[in-house]
C-alpha cells in the first residue's frame, strides 16, 4: 500500500501545474511551526520528487531520514498527498481563468459554499446560511447547474420551515 500511495504522490505532482506548484509549496508550509528552521519533511518530500520525478520509494526515505520509521514514512507520504490534494481546491487554483471554465469554477465554488453554509446553519448561524443558499441559487440557476440547484433549495426548505412555518416551506417547493 505505501509504495502505491508514494506512486499517487509522485503521479500528482507530476500533473500539478507551475502555479499549482508554488500553492502546494506555500500550503505545506503554512503548517509548519515558526519555530522551526529546517524545511517540514512534507516539504522536503515535495522538494525531492520535483527533483527527480523517477526517484524511488527507498531512496526517499533514506533522505528524508535514516530514523524515520515505515509507519512514519507512510504517514508522511498520505499527509502530503492530502495536503497537495487539499491545494487544488484553494480559492487562489479554482479562480484562475486560463484553469478551468467559468462553469466548473462555479460549480466548484458553490459546493464549497453549500459544505460552509451548511456547517454555518449547524452552529445557528441560519440568516448567514440563508443569505448563502439564495446566492447558490441564483448562480446555480445562472449555470444551469441542477443538482446543486436541487440540493440547495432542499437545505434552504429546512431552514425556511424552522423559521418561519410551513407556507414558505411549500412556496420554496413550488
Amino acid at each position: 500500500m505505501s509504495k502505491k500511495k508514494f506512486q499517487d504522490l509522485k503521479d500528482l505532482i507530476g500533473a500539478l501545474k507551475k502555479e499549482e506548484i508554488i500553492l502546494a509549496k506555500k500550503h505545506l508550509t503554512a503548517f509548519e511551526s515558526f519555530h522551526t528552521r529546517a524545511p517540514s519533511k512534507m516539504l522536503r518530500l515535495l522538494n525531492l520528487i520535483l527533483k527527480e520525478s523517477n526517484i524511488d520509494f527507498e531512496k526517499v526515505k533514506k533522505l528524508i531520514g535514516n530514523d524515520i520509521t515505515i509507519k512514519s514514512y507512510n504517514q508522511l507520504i498520505s499527509r502530503t498527498l492530502v495536503r497537495i490534494e487539499e491545494s487544488l481546491i484553494l480559492d487562489i487554483n479554482l479562480s484562475r481563468k486560463k484553469g478551468y471554465t467559468p462553469v466548473f469554477r462555479n460549480r466548484l465554488k458553490i459546493r464549497k459554499l453549500i459544505v460552509q453554509a451548511s456547517i454555518l446553519q449547524g452552529r445557528g448561524l441560519a440568516n448567514y446560511a440563508l443569505k448563502n443558499y439564495n446566492w447558490i441559487i441564483r448562480t446555480a440557476k445562472k449555470f444551469e447547474l441542477y443538482d446543486e440547484l436541487i440540493e440547495t433549495l432542499f437545505l434552504k426548505q429546512a431552514i425556511v420551515f424552522t423559521k418561519e412555518g410551513a407556507k414558505e416551506y411549500d412556496a420554496i417547493s413550488k
